[in-house]
């Protein structure tokens, strides 16, 4: 285990994969088109709500792409959809069905790095709902099976769904507070780590805890907890993960970043946190640290929280 050095030499952008960019690209591309086209046609409005969406999905694409954080929250972009598909069904009636491929596309693009399920679940109901409310519940019930049994073939052409034993595993592996991975999880991880392989690691804790907890109530806590998770998911890929491993500490393991990109990412957080309300009766600390494959996962961590006062620190 080593602390990291002081060096404030900017982290270098860390571009998508491939696949990824290209489809998010080719969306980006198709809805730029569609707006054109409709605005060439008269169809202002719907020609609006297309630009907004998409200049919303260029701005991720570009946070995600150079690893900062998210300007547009999947709520935001769920409303913006909405509109579209409000402004599409307005112009074209029930031909703006044709905005379920864009629903859906969208509801992948969203679900990358940390999007919610329940956001997907709502971008599959919205258009069959719109159909509903204009009068038309047979074609929405139809449409609504059609895309229950699409959103089924695409889970599992990904491979994404577990087993019920791997659901439960990865259930057992949760913090029930916060909902991110707990200290078991953080041991396994570190254990697959292969041999001389070194991840960055950067530890958050809140000092003074049990006064805090005293003194603000444990709601008040339990919700500051929840929006600190919460706030990691901004700034993580999918091969990225954080812990709860022990009441006031969090920690990331950072797999394939370099020491400037993992002391850039704390000052990125720890900005953050102080614009969050619920963090701002907070003391919080956060260091930067190392992991390499071969240490014993309990000894790394008992060694990380040993050091938490001697590492640099950036809170």
């Amino acid at each position: 285990m080593k602390p990291g050095s002081g060096s404030q030499e900017p982290a270098k952008p860390h571009p998508l994969q491939g696949a990824e960019l290209a489809a998010r690209g080719l969306l980006s591309l198709l809805l730029l088109g569609l707006c054109i086209k409709n605005l060439m046609i008269g169809l202002v409005p719907l020609a609006a709500a297309l630009a907004v969406f998409d200049l919303m999905l260029l701005l991720n694409l570009f946070a995600d792409i150079k690893r900062g954080t998210r300007p547009v929250s999947s709520r935001i972009m769920c409303c913006a959809l909405t509109l579209v598909l409000l402004c599409s069904t307005a112009s074209l009636g029930v031909g703006g069905a044709i905005w379920v491929f864009p629903a859906l596309v969208s509801a992948r693009v969203l679900a990358s790095r940390g999007g919610s399920v329940t956001m997907a679940i709502f971008l599959t109901a919205i258009v069959p709902a719109i159909l509903a409310f204009n009068g038309d519940p047979a074609n929405a019930a139809r449409m609504f099976g059609a895309l229950l049994l699409t959103s089924f073939y695409v889970v599992f052409a990904q491979g994404h769904v577990p087993t019920f034993g791997e659901a439960i595993d990865m259930a057992s592996m949760r913090d029930p507070l916060t909902r991110v991975f707990n200290r078991a999880r953080l041991d396994r991880v570190v254990a697959e780590l292969k041999p001389q392989e070194t991840a960055g690691l950067l530890v958050l804790e809140i000092e003074n805890f049990s006064q805090m907890k005293q003194s603000l109530g444990h709601a008040a806590i339990d919700n500051a907890l929840r929006q600190v998770a919460e706030t990691f998911h901004g700034f993580l890929g999918e091969r990225e993960q954080i812990f709860r491993v022990g009441p006031s500490e969090f920690m990331i393991l950072l797999r394939g970043w370099s020491e400037h990109e993992t002391h850039a990412l704390a000052d990125r957080v720890r900005a953050h946190l102080v614009q969050c309300e619920a963090s701002q009766n907070l003391a919080v600390k956060i260091s930067v640290s190392s992991v390499t494959g071969g240490e014993t996962p309990g000894d790394a961590l008992e060694d990380v929280q040993a050091q938490l006062g001697r590492l640099r620190n950036l809170g």
